[in-house]
């Protein structure tokens, strides 16, 4: 993925209250991240569960296109690739997952027996 593109993935990823779930609806419902902040309030309210305050995050833009850079450029410094989950490399098993994340941040390579692999994941929030 070129390198814009890959930046408004981060971006959308980044943005406060939207999740998998939410990430996913959002690029079925507008086709990629850029087009996602190219909508209009009454466009994104139009997604179901997307409440104002995520709309508002949405807005905010953040982070700034240069701190995605800034952070792309840090991640291939230290051997690390961002993948999507509109990448080829991206795991196949995960791509049937509605709560899969859409970007992973992998050390090393995926081998084709990688993507095809049983994956576990964890969470780092709480659960009270």
């Amino acid at each position: 993925m070129n390198p814009e593109r890959l930046m408004w993935w981060l971006r959308l990823w980044a943005t406060k209250g939207i999740g998998p779930v939410r990430f996913n609806q959002l690029i079925k419902a507008f086709g990629g991240p850029q087009e996602v902040f190219a909508a209009t309030d009454e466009q994104l309210a139009a997604v179901p569960g997307l409440d104002r305050r995520s709309i508002r995050a949405i807005r905010d833009l953040t982070p700034s296109r240069d701190e995605v850079f800034r952070q792309l450029e840090l991640a291939s410094k230290q051997g690390v690739a961002v993948l999507t989950s509109g990448d080829e490399d991206y795991p196949d098993n995960l791509k049937t997952c509605g709560d899969a994340p859409p970007v992973l941040f992998v050390k090393g390579g995926l081998a084709v027996a990688d993507r095809r692999a049983e994956i576990g994941r964890a969470s780092g929030r709480e659960r009270v």
